[in-house]
């Protein structure tokens, strides 16, 4: 049973390579407009271990992961992409743009010193309740679905205000990813307009720095709708980020993004795909 699984995902996983890779290559040479690939990543760790929701990337493959990004795109900030879609502008070609969702411990002690001796930008989503260890993840998308085991708040702590703090003074920015992390379609709409404020308000009184941007927690097509980006731009928030695969165009009013969500065996060679 253990062999047939295996074939079976390793046969899932080439056949999902092989569509990235003949998507790429198909609007590589038939999509000449100026794009902005803005890239999420989650939990950094030294090693892949249990990880059935395939967020997580080794560090040492993160680290190959910037420099080779570095060398090949410009890596620009969430700011500088968005000013270029206001101006309809584009710098270059094709533009990176890094991103972080959730907020763990790992964001800061490994992915940011990467970051910063590279003198490289990323913004950074956090979910404010679970900042400084006040709760762990509860919501059964977030458990593992096959041991139904709970977060380790030892081994999975997620970072703190302080923390947070640091990031923002060095460079980085720091983002909304909601206050529960609960699909903000899945509650009322007075529950909803609650976390996006709630969670901007949050960032903005312990980081001392305005909070921009806001990212939908999970981002799917069904964890949003155009009333809640409403709510988002009222707000004071200046663009959304969903997790629905794509590149962006450098286009005028663009208000929501899609992004690429990166694995330990995503191939940077078909991001387009």
């Amino acid at each position: 049973m253990i062999m047939k699984n295996g074939v079976r995902k390793l046969g899932r996983d080439s056949y999902y390579r092989m569509i990235r890779a003949a998507g790429h290559w198909k609007n590589l040479l038939t999509d000449r407009q100026a794009k902005i690939l803005i890239l999420t990543y989650h939990r950094i760790l030294p090693e892949v271990a249990d990880d059935p929701l395939r967020i997580t990337v080794r560090s040492a493959t993160f680290s190959r992961h910037i420099e080779a990004l570095s060398k090949r795109f410009p890596v620009i900030s969430l700011k500088d992409a968005l000013e270029q879609h206001r101006t309809s502008c584009p710098k270059a070609k094709m533009q990176v743009v890094l991103t972080f969702d959730d907020g763990y411990w790992d964001n800061y002690e490994i992915a940011f010193p990467v970051l910063k001796s590279m003198g490289l930008p990323a913004a950074f989503f956090l979910t404010t309740d679970y900042v400084d260890g006040k709760a762990i993840f509860s919501d059964k998308r977030l458990f593992n679905p096959r041991t139904g085991s709970e977060y380790n708040y030892v081994k999975d702590r997620f970072i703190t205000w302080e923390e947070a703090g640091k990031m923002s003074q060095g460079g980085m920015e720091i983002g909304s990813h909601g206050v529960s992390h609960r699909s903000l379609t899945g509650m009322t709409l007075t529950e909803a307009m609650d976390e996006i404020r709630k969670s901007k308000e949050a960032i903005e009184l312990n980081t001392g720095r305005p909070c921009r941007y806001f990212a939908f927690p999970f981002g799917s097509r069904s964890d949003y709708n155009q009333q809640l980006v409403s709510c988002a731009r009222e707000t004071g928030f200046e663009a959304c980020l969903l997790n629905i695969h794509g590149y962006n165009h450098i286009r005028n009013n663009g208000f929501c993004f899609k992004r690429i969500i990166m694995e330990n065996a995503t191939n940077l060679a078909h991001l387009l795909g």
